[in-house]
């Protein structure tokens, strides 16, 4: 009976205990390029860990880098889909984009430079980063949104 008593309370546990292990900070959710995500990607795509790590640190400091480079090319634009309420599509090309070149450019910068690879490592970590974002809304854990000025004013 004990250990039927005791499997009870350990699977009553569980979800509280997978709940609690889930990073929901904002360097996980709200980083373009989430460090831990970055190398769970580099290492599975055999990057030598010392070049990891710098295009880890630097794709971590590159967050304002694709802020600026999205305002930019925005207001490049004829029309600022940034201002656009019903520009939703061409915010989105906008942003992936965006996201694309200074990836990208980090990647090249430290050797990595086989275009398909690097589209699909940045597919990875998207979709890693989407993945955790549905996983901490459905678990009521979202921080708040910082907000960045993308317009370079």
């Amino acid at each position: 009976m004990k250990c039927k008593a005791f499997i009870l309370v350990l699977l009553t546990a569980i979800p509280g205990l997978v709940s609690a292990a889930t990073d929901c900070s904002e360097d996980v959710l709200f980083k373009f390029f989430p460090r831990k995500f970055v190398m769970e990607v580099l290492d599975e795509h055999n990057v030598p860990q010392e070049k990891a790590n710098n295009i880890a640190d630097a794709l971590y400091e590159a967050d304002q880098i694709v802020v600026q480079v999205i305002g930019s090319k925005a207001n490049a634009m004829e029309s600022n889909p940034l201002e656009d309420p019903q520009a939703e599509k061409e915010r989105a090309k906008l942003f992936n984009e965006s996201l694309s070149e200074v990836f990208t450019d980090i990647l090249e910068e430290n050797g990595v430079t086989d275009q398909a690879e690097v589209k699909e490592m940045l597919d990875e970590i998207q979709q890693m980063r989407n993945q955790r974002f549905n996983q901490c809304r459905k678990e009521n854990r979202l921080p708040d949104l910082p907000i960045e000025d993308v317009n370079n004013e």
